[in-house]
């Protein structure tokens, strides 16, 4: 589950802020620029937060294995969704909140410390489909890739390992 949660978060982003020559903001808050073009120092930006938020989920995945393990929780935690569970458990809930608290304070950081909103961080990655930033689009998978902050793909160990 924290796999696919990591591959979905760096997919929508390597996949997927924009500014008339740097980040546009309207009342605080990011405005992609008319041309829909990425520009490299966002490209750039973009490719910080993203290997960031990679290696960030990979700690995040550490704790959440040591937490499903200490509170003996299926893999999918659908004890969590369980209103009987959490209400005879409520130090896993809390537990939870805290995990995931945690994980919001992270990421904020994370976006501040690149000077990026998590607003123009998700245009990025959703302009980053539009084919006139294919450019972009090479340029920051290509350094994603250099950076190891892609994901593995589904299956591709057992298959390398079957080709051997």
């Amino acid at each position: 589950m924290v796999r696919k949660i990591i591959g979905i978060l760096i997919l929508a982003g390597v996949f997927g802020a924009c500014k008339q020559t740097s980040a546009t903001t309207q009342n605080g808050k990011f405005v992609p620029p008319r041309d829909g073009l990425i520009r490299k120092a966002q490209a750039d930006r973009y490719i910080k937060v993203s290997i960031a938020l990679y290696q960030a989920l990979q700690k995040q995945a550490e704790e959440i294995k040591a937490f499903k393990e200490k509170y003996k929780l299926s893999e999918s935690m659908e004890e969590l969704s369980m209103a009987d569970y959490i209400k005879k458990h409520p130090e896993v809930k809390a537990a939870w909140d805290s995990i995931i608290n945690k994980w919001q304070a992270t990421e904020d950081s994370i976006y501040k410390a690149e000077g990026m909103s998590q607003d123009e961080f998700n245009w990025i990655a959703g302009a980053l489909i539009n084919p006139k930033n294919k450019p972009m689009k090479d340029y920051i998978q290509r350094k994603l890739k250099e950076a190891n902050a892609l994901p593995e793909e589904e299956g591709a160990k057992g298959k390398e390992e079957k080709d051997k």
